[in-house]
């Protein structure tokens, strides 16, 4: 077995991120085990939480301050937040339900 570097490890990341596969058909096709690829993805040096999309709140037209609203991660999957969850905490959640969900 080939032990890649991290530049190898981000070159394969940066690789899946852009093909828009699952990561299961990207691994699948690229002859990688889904793992290493799931390893890779929060190795220090390899991928960073920068590879998320910047998350802001922002209010929607005739929302009241007590709203709250839905992020979506698959039909079983719903994160929920309020006019008090900040950006930080919302982008880990998206995280972890992400990571739960098999979908890195």
């Amino acid at each position: 077995m080939k032990q890649r570097t991290d530049e190898e490890r981000r070159a394969v990341v940066a690789a899946w991120q852009a093909s828009g596969e699952t990561a299961e058909i990207f691994c699948k096709q690229q002859g990688i085990s889904y793992e290493s690829l799931k390893r890779w993805r929060y190795r220090p040096g390899v991928s960073a939480v920068e590879s998320f999309l910047p998350v802001a709140l922002v209010p929607s037209a005739g929302a009241s301050a007590r709203s709250s609203s839905q992020v979506m991660i698959s039909e079983q999957t719903r994160i929920e937040c309020n006019e008090h969850t900040d950006e930080v905490t919302l982008a880990k959640a998206i995280r972890a339900a992400v990571a739960a969900c098999g979908r890195i």
